[in-house]
């Protein structure tokens, strides 16, 4: 008995004595190396491609119709891209007339997902080489390299994804909100179609957040059942 009872006394401590030279070993490791944990750094991301935060967001449409009972209101007939917008869309995309996720009355020649930012590269060349990160100096001047590009919008625990096509709402030149991260100057940040709308289940405008994705992130959806041949960019007016 005292036998079995000295040899678990020497089993113990050596399992005492390897489990401080294990410690002891892994401490020098980290003294010398350092935390290898610490040396993995998070990609950066450039702040154009992280979320805008409870941004107030509105439904428009192609096609809508000045309103004279509101002061200000927008024509919808071209967009600040496309003097033929309506044409190129295949006809008004009335707001409550749908079939889906389409207007009812034809079936488009364009992505009924699209959207509308405070920023218009044409008018703004200088301020864009300054604010844009995809921005390629070589492209034509006039050819706009944000017409078509994609941005995914939350709302409610919903994501949707759309192609920016036009300039709005209220405000046309606020880079900083739009590629910088900053608050929205206008009484709006995002304009989106009806399409946009309904998915997400907005009741004509609301509260949302929204960021710019590369196009081969756009996951399957309907904003490419209209689509059947993906915009590329830079996209030519």
């Amino acid at each position: 008995m005292k036998i079995v009872t000295k040899i678990l006394i020497l089993l113990c401590l050596l399992i005492h004595q390897t489990q401080a030279y294990s410690s002891r070993l892994t401490g020098t490791f980290a003294n010398r190396f350092g935390n290898t944990n610490s040396k993995i750094e998070k990609k950066k991301v450039h702040p154009a491609f992280t979320w805008r935060e409870n941004v107030w967001t509105t439904t428009f449409w192609i096609g809508q119709g000045k309103l004279k009972s509101v002061p200000g209101s927008s024509c919808n007939r071209k967009s600040a891209w496309d003097r033929n917008w309506v044409a190129s869309y295949g006809g008004l995309d009335h707001p409550t007339k749908r079939e889906g996720y389409r207007p009812a009355a034809f079936y488009p020649k364009q992505n009924p997902f699209y959207v509308a930012l405070p920023f218009n590269d044409l008018v703004n060349p200088d301020i864009s080489a300054k604010w844009v990160p995809w921005w390629n100096p070589h492209t034509p001047r006039w050819t706009s390299q944000l017409k078509g590009r994609w941005i995914e919008i939350e709302h409610q625990g919903r994501s949707a994804f759309a192609q920016w096509k036009d300039v709005g709402p209220w405000v046309t030149s606020d880079p900083e909100y739009v590629f910088g991260g900053a608050r929205h100057k206008g009484r709006a940040g995002l304009d989106v179609s009806p399409a946009v709308r309904d998915f997400l289940g907005l009741r004509g405008s609301g509260y949302t957040r929204w960021r710019f994705v590369e196009e081969k992130n756009v996951p399957p959806g309907p904003w490419w059942d209209y689509n059947p041949q993906r915009n590329k960019q830079p996209q030519s007016l």
